[in-house]
């Protein structure tokens, strides 16, 4: 049995469910959830997320199916946690709860909304915030090449070994705005 920790502390998880923690179910649902993770990581339906066109994240998104203390469903549980494992080469895994939602809402998130839930829970908040406010996009070196997110919808602007390039790239991205869940 692989040994982990699953980490429901995080700011962006805390904030992401605000609005929940005052139910006595929903929180003893998380428990309940963490208890089982943490004694065996694929449990709750464990989905590792695959990510194409977003190497970053690979292996990285873990994904649960769980729910509230007391909900009965005749198939599968109706809520999804989203979880992000910085590095899933070492053990114990650390996971850290990054968001949930109800699966009745929507049952599949995007690869753009994972990967931008990723970038929020892999940033330091600080520097996230400030990211958020004075930049629109984020550069990644991958290699020789420099990787242009952006941080309003999470598409990948530019792959450019010429930095050029890439801020030619950023200034004439068709933005489609922010990715709800």
């Amino acid at each position: 049995m692989a040994k982990c920790t699953l980490d429901l502390s995080h700011p962006v998880f805390v904030q992401s469910t605000e609005s929940l923690q005052g139910d006595p179910s929903f929180k003893q649902g998380l428990a309940d959830l963490k208890k089982k993770v943490e004694t065996e990581h694929t449990s709750c339906n464990h989905v590792v997320q695959p990510m194409p066109g977003f190497p970053d994240c690979q292996n990285k998104i873990w994904k649960y199916d769980w729910a509230p203390a007391g909900q009965r469903s005749a198939t599968r549980k109706s809520w999804r946690m989203v979880a992000v494992v910085p590095d899933p080469a070492k053990q114990p895994y650390a996971v850290i709860a990054a968001a949930v939602y109800a699966k009745n809402r929507a049952d599949q998130l995007t690869l753009k909304q994972l990967a931008q839930i990723f970038l929020s829970v892999i940033r330091p908040a600080s520097r996230l915030r400030l990211a958020l406010d004075e930049e629109r996009f984020l550069h990644v070196r991958q290699g020789d090449q420099m990787r242009s997110i952006c941080l309003t919808c999470g598409d990948t602007v530019a792959l450019s070994s010429d930095i050029t390039e890439v801020e030619e790239a950023d200034s004439q991205h068709p933005c489609g705005g922010p990715i709800t869940a």
